[in-house]
C-alpha cells in the first residue's frame, strides 16, 4: 500500500487541552484507578503517593496519556459521592500536570468535569457519553478532548439479564455517531441588539461547519457578515437590512 493510501486512513489530529494528539501510530493510555474496588487494580493506588509513583512509572515506560478514575464502573459497582470522587482525582491532576503528559479524567459527573478541567485535565472520558444533565455544558468551553463511551444500562444493572442488542455493531456505531453530534447541537446562540444591527453569537463551531455556514450566509444573506474568532463566532445583520427584510 502506498504512503498516500496509508495516510488516508490516519485520523485528523485531536486537540486535547494542552496537546495535539496525532495518530501515525497507536497511542497507549495508562489507566490510573484511584479507587478501592476497580476490577483491574482496585486498592493498589488509592493512596495519593502510590498513585503518583504509578503514574511516574507509566510515563517512564512510554505511555502517551494517563486516564485517572475515582469511581469504579465495573459491573455492580455502587456510585461514589461527589466529594469523595473529587478528593481522589483532583489532587492527582494538580500533581501530574507539570509532567507534560496529557491527562484524562474518567467521570460522568459534570461537577467533576468542571473541577478537573480547572485543575488542568486535557481530556474528559465519559462512560455515559455526556448524557447526564449538565455534562455538555461542563465541557462546552475550552479545547479539551472528549471521549464518549457506549454503555448499555448502568454499572449496577448492566449485567442483570442478557444485554439486548438488535445488531451490536450497528447499535453501538449509531449511538456513538449520535453522541459525537450532541455538543454541536447544544451550541447556544445569544442575541444582542447594538446600534448598527443585531448580532447572534455562539462558541466557535468546528472549522468545516463554520466554512459551510459562512458560504450559506454569503449566498442567502448577502448584507450579513459571519465572523469566526478564537472565542466564538457571530452572525451580524445590519439594522437597515432587518427593516427591509420580508
Amino acid at each position: 500500500m502506498s504512503d498516500s493510501a496509508v495516510s488516508a486512513f490516519i485520523p485528523a489530529p485531536l486537540q486535547c487541552g494542552r496537546f495535539s494528539l496525532t495518530f501515525e501510530r497507536p497511542l497507549v493510555m495508562g489507566i490510573l484507578n484511584a479507587t478501592p474496588d476497580s476490577f483491574s487494580d482496585g486498592g493498589r493506588f488509592l493512596a495519593r503517593d502510590d498513585a503518583l509513583r504509578q503514574a511516574e512509572r507509566m510515563i517512564a515506560e512510554g505511555v502517551d496519556l494517563i486516564d485517572i478514575g475515582g469511581e469504579s464502573t465495573r459491573p455492580g459497582a455502587p456510585p461514589v459521592p461527589l466529594d469523595e470522587e473529587l478528593a481522589r482525582v483532583i489532587p492527582l491532576v494538580e500533581a501530574l500536570r507539570p509532567l507534560n503528559v496529557p491527562l484524562s479524567i474518567d467521570t460522568y459527573k459534570p461537577a467533576v468535569m468542571r473541577a478537573a478541567l480547572a485543575a488542568g485535565a486535557d481530556l474528559i472520558n465519559d462512560i455515559w457519553g455526556f448524557r447526564q444533565p449538565g455534562a455538555i455544558d461542563a465541557v462546552r468551553e475550552g479545547n479539551s478532548g472528549l471521549c464518549a463511551m457506549h454503555m448499555l444500562g448502568e454499572p449496577q444493572t448492566m449485567q442483570v439479564g442478557e444485554p439486548d442488542y438488535g445488531d451490536v455493531v450497528t447499535d453501538v456505531r449509531d449511538f456513538l455517531a449520535g453522541r459525537a453530534q450532541a455538543p454541536r447541537a447544544a451550541l447556544a446562540w445569544t442575541i444582542a441588539d447594538s446600534a448598527d444591527g443585531w448580532s447572534l453569537a455562539c462558541p466557535a463551531p468546528p472549522s468545516d461547519d463554520a466554512a459551510l455556514f459562512e458560504r450559506w450566509v454569503a449566498q442567502e444573506l448577502a448584507p450579513a457578515r459571519f465572523i469566526v474568532e478564537d472565542a466564538g463566532c457571530a452572525l451580524r445583520l445590519p439594522r437597515a437590512w432587518l427593516r427591509s427584510a420580508p
